[in-house]
């Protein structure tokens, strides 16, 4: 079965978040564009089998996905695929909820 990937609002600007501060951090937009012309590539691969990824333990209807040094959240809806946050590994986990 192949699933639809939807971004949701929070998402969304979690990926704006993580662009500007790569930016900043390389001096190159061009790097930050191609990080996330990766995690894109890396979402999209969830159109096909995405419950190979673990459950996360404080929101069990989401799973987590890592990718680099980002874990993206996400939630399966028959055919639909739902990304609802990304965030840094390193911070501390949260209690999920929708977004």
């Amino acid at each position: 079965m192949t699933h639809r990937v939807v971004y949701a609002p929070r998402s969304r600007r979690d990926l704006e978040k993580i662009r500007a501060y790569l930016a900043t951090e390389s001096g190159n937009p061009a790097t930050a564009d191609r990080f996330l012309t990766k995690l894109f590539e890396h979402c999209e691969a969830l159109k096909t089998f995405p419950t190979r990824y673990a459950i996360y333990p404080y929101a069990r209807s989401w799973r987590m996905m890592p990718f680099e040094d980002y874990l993206v959240f996400f939630d399966v809806h028959e055919s639909l695929v739902r990304i609802a946050h990304i965030r840094h590994g390193a911070r501390k986990p949260f209690p999920g909820g929708r977004g």
